[in-house]
């Protein structure tokens, strides 16, 4: 049997003025954990009805709250029933000061949960964020390509381009011969906008094949 002087399991203080004369206070929180065969019968009935052993069928342990008002500790309230000691110590607040070495490790490791679910959280929204300015990226540079292929002194070279594409993707050697000049390759997909698209598609071009092919 739990002794009816268990130690407190954890705390929490804040500020408290006493309403009437505004001098200064702490209104403090307190937790325990007692056995469940400490209490009456009556006691456990009183505080959860003539049926919480229903919802609760194999409670062992019983947490317990009480406040200290400005020194003046108020009576311990039954606040819910536990399986074991640890489920018991798992509905104190978690903004309390944990005294309980078992407290204090599940503590700890929610902190850590909680960490790593931020840290989660903030990778996924940097790779969306990522993702997001990639496709927006992409759609200007789509849309100069498109731009550049209609118009009529540029044409030329969205067809160049074209026809290069079309060998590439069937050429292994050209293939080859990109990676030489990746990072050129690289500025035309970059491109997002039309003399930018047309410059860089010039210089891949004038790299790729001959200067006197593409001049």
């Amino acid at each position: 049997m739990v002794s009816t002087n268990a130690m407190i399991a954890a705390y929490r203080e804040r500020s408290a003025p006493n309403p009437e004369t505004g001098e200064p206070g702490i209104l403090r929180d307190e937790w325990r954990v007692r056995g469940i065969s400490d209490f009456m019968p009556e006691a456990l009935t009183a505080a959860w009805g003539s049926d919480w052993r229903c919802s609760r069928p194999c409670a062992s342990h019983v947490l317990e709250h009480r406040y200290v008002r400005r020194g003046v500790e108020e009576p311990w309230r039954l606040f819910d029933a536990a399986n074991d000691h640890q489920m018991a110590l798992e509905y104190v607040d978690g903004s309390a000061v944990a005294l309980d070495p078992e407290l204090i490790e599940i503590q700890t490791k929610r902190a850590a949960a909680a960490e790593a679910a931020r840290h989660k959280a903030d990778v996924e929204r940097t790779v969306t964020v990522e993702r997001e300015a990639h496709a927006r990226r992409e759609a200007r540079s789509a849309a100069a390509f498109r731009r550049l292929a209609t118009s009529s002194r540029d044409q030329v070279w969205a067809d160049r381009w074209n026809a290069f594409v079309v060998q590439y993707h069937d050429n292994e050697a050209m293939k080859a011969q990109v990676l030489n000049n990746i990072r050129l390759y690289d500025a035309v997909l970059a491109a997002e906008t039309v003399p930018a698209k047309r410059k860089a598609i010039k210089a891949f071009l004038v790299a790729f094949e001959k200067a006197d092919d593409v001049r």
